[in-house]
């Protein structure tokens, strides 16, 4: 199975919103990077969205986009990697992940 860096690259600050990602249902405002998501990302480039944690979880093993998850969850498998990126002015994020299959 090919990687989703393989075959999208390595999302960038510039490339983010040209990206596949996976994204919450609701639209909380607490959870601004889900916001950004629906605010900033072609609907094409949504893979899915869910209210289930364990179903964004199991779509971002299998590297259909990016998205977010719990350090300690993240901790569990080496095959998912940090990327460093954040909105100025919107949110910052320190553990965004994307699926390496």
């Amino acid at each position: 199975m090919q990687t989703y860096i393989n075959s999208y690259g390595m999302p960038t600050a510039d490339t983010l919103h040209q990206h596949k990602v996976i994204a919450l249902n609701e639209r909380l405002a607490h959870l601004p990077w889900n916001e950004w998501i629906h605010t900033h990302a072609e609907v094409e480039n949504i893979s899915l969205t869910s209210s289930a944690a364990q179903i964004i979880t199991a779509v971002l093993h299998q590297g259909l986009g990016i998205s977010v998850s719990t350090v300690q969850a993240i901790a569990q498998y080496e095959q998912l990697i940090v990327i460093g990126l954040h909105d100025p002015g919107h949110w910052i994020v320190g553990c965004l992940y994307t699926g390496i299959s």
